[in-house]
Formats: structure tokens, sequence, C-alpha cells
């Protein structure tokens, strides 16, 4: 074992002594997704509990264009709008959490649309995304771990990094300048899947650039030793 090699490997066992990406970034995530859904959520209920009202009825609106809500409603109809204001957002940051939803839909209701009759479509994908993109996360966050910590990453993970990074750049491409206009007329969200995507390509990227940044290091290590020896 050479002189860079072996210092290296002291760095890496030094600094594997640390806070751990793979587990905060996933955590970290999912509470960026709940706050982000939390705040306006809330921020409804009490615009509602404020609002003028008739017996047990909420009365919503100006003039003639009123209409009445619940009282025992309104936190639910909170959640409903505060999912369809945040709904682009949460998704565009747990994008890989849309295929798994797909096959959960399709596992349980038969048909890519499906959804729980409970929750709705935008309440379905602001609360499953955060939890089904959990797993993306931490193969991120150990790539990242990897980066860091100068560790030499599995052949596996780098196979998968290049993998999902050339795939997710070339499903953002795809929705991007792949689409007439009408089609992109007809997609409320595309805006929001086109930046995930894209955004997702370089994040998967991340333990594919740890293994060549590493190697990088080790080959100037090397070069570096052969020159003193010299």
């Amino acid at each position: 074992m050479n002189a860079s090699s072996a210092s290296l490997e002291s760095e890496e066992k030094r600094m594997d002594q640390g806070m751990k990406l793979s587990i905060v970034l996933p955590v970290f995530a999912l509470l960026l997704s709940v706050t982000a859904f939390l705040v306006p959520a809330y921020q409804g209920y009490q615009a509602l509990r404020a609002a003028p009202m008739r017996g047990s009825m909420i009365v919503l609106g100006t003039g003639t264009n009123t209409f009445e809500l619940p009282r025992n409603r309104a936190a639910q109809t909170a959640c409903f709008m505060a999912a369809l204001s945040t709904e682009g957002k949460i998704v565009a940051l747990n994008m890989p959490a849309h295929f798994v939803q797909l096959l959960i839909s399709l596992s349980l209701g038969k048909s890519v649309h499906w959804f729980p009759e409970s929750l709705g479509p935008a309440l379905w994908r602001v609360v499953g995304f955060p939890i089904f993109a959990a797993p993306a996360w931490c193969f991120v966050g150990n790539g990242l771990d990897n980066l860091v910590r100068m560790k030499r990453a599995r052949n596996t993970s780098l196979v998968t990094s290049i993998v999902l990074g050339v795939l997710f750049a070339a499903l953002a491409l795809m929705l991007r300048f792949g689409l007439t206009e009408s089609e992109r007329n007809e997609q409320e969200m595309l805006s929001y899947y086109i930046f995930g995507l894209a955004l997702w390509s370089f994040l998967f990227a991340v333990p594919a650039f740890a293994r060549v940044r590493r190697k990088v290091k080790l080959s100037s290590g090397r070069a570096t030793s052969s020159t003193g020896l010299e």
C-alpha cells in the first residue's frame, strides 16, 4: 500500500465518525415537505375559523357570491386547499416517488390514476411523495457521504447512479421538447415534473461524481508520491 492510499484510508476512518448524510438528508427532505404543506394548511384553517358564521356553517365569499361550509369540515377543507397550492413543489422535490406511487396505484386500483377517495389526487401526492422518495434521498445522501469522506462507492451504486441520472435527464428533455403545444397546455403539473426530473438527474449523479473525484484524488496522490521518490 502506497503512502497516498494509506493517507486516504486514514482520512476515511476519521471522517466516518461524523454525522451520516444518508440519514440526515431523508429526514431533512421529509421535514421540508411536511413544513411546506402544514404552514399553508394551518393558515387556511385559521382563516376559515375567522370567517363569518351562520349557525354551524362558515360563510365564505361576499355579496351574492357566497357559499356555506360546515364548521366541522374546516380542517379537511384547509388541508385540501393547502395540498392544491403546494402539490407542485412537493412533487418536484420528491420526483422519484412518482414511479413508486404509479406502482402502488396499479397494484391497488389497477389504474395509474387511482388514489384513495378520502384524500383526493392532490393530497394523495402531498402525503405519499415525501414518504415514497425516502429511499432515493438515502441513495443521494450515501453518495454525498462518499463525496465528503472520499470513500469508494460500490460498483452497483456507480451503475445505478449513471443509469438513473441519464434516465431522468432523458425524461426531462422528452417532456420539455417532445410534446406538442396542445399536449403541454393540457398538463397543469408539467413544469414541476420537468424541473423535478432535471433536479434529480443531477442528484442521482452524485454517487458517480464521488467515485470519479476519489479516483482523481488517488491518481493525484500517487503522482505526487512518485515525484517525491524521484
